[in-house]
């Protein structure tokens, strides 16, 4: 299971980033935050997927064979590895857009740090806590509660950011239309 758990995260990574980008683009002929809308969206997208491909074990019939099982894991891993995803590029041509060139280089960095240290650097053990107070050291209902209320949460503050991005654009003196060549 762990090599079809990671070919599933890379596949579906890859062809989430690849589609983000492409969806980010048309998007943007309606919506002038849609870099960041597009992101957001793919975190809402990821949530219900996330939540079918780790509560299968779950809430499948006890007489259901194994195959069905890992079947329905591996078509919602893959979902929600491709929608979770879909902020890679849009997002980070986002943040290109609103810094001035100067500054861009440490602008990323700063970006990568803080997903970093607000995501991953502490997720695993947060995860594991909650498993080993409330949940008998049972991680998949741990990862039950955290997983969709962060994706919610990424979603809605996204949609809610997506709103300022013209503005940011225009304070470096170029249209949010031109940025995205729909002008």
């Amino acid at each position: 299971i762990p090599v079809i758990a990671g070919a599933l995260a890379l596949t579906g990574g890859i062809l989430g980033a690849l589609t983000g980008g492409a969806w980010a683009n048309r998007l943007s002929r309606r919506f002038t935050g849609a870099r960041i809308l597009a992101g957001a969206l793919g975190f809402l997208f990821a949530a219900p997927c996330a939540v079918v491909a780790v509560g299968a074990a779950y809430v499948l019939p006890k007489g259901v064979s194994a195959m069905v099982g890992v079947g329905v894991f591996a078509i919602f891993a893959l979902l929600a590895a491709f929608f979770l995803n879909f902020y890679t590029g849009p997002v980070s041509a986002a943040l290109l857009d609103v810094l001035p060139p100067n500054e861009r280089g440490g602008g990323g960095g700063i970006e990568l740090t803080l997903a970093h240290l607000l995501g991953d650097s502490y997720a695993a053990a947060l995860v594991g806590y909650i498993a080993l107070v409330a949940f008998a050291d049972h991680v998949g209902p741990a990862l039950l509660v955290t997983t969709p209320i962060a994706l919610v949460l990424a979603g809605l503050i996204g949609i809610w950011g997506s709103r300022f991005y013209a503005c940011d654009v225009a304070k470096l003196g170029t249209s949010a239309e031109a940025m995205l060549g729909t002008e």
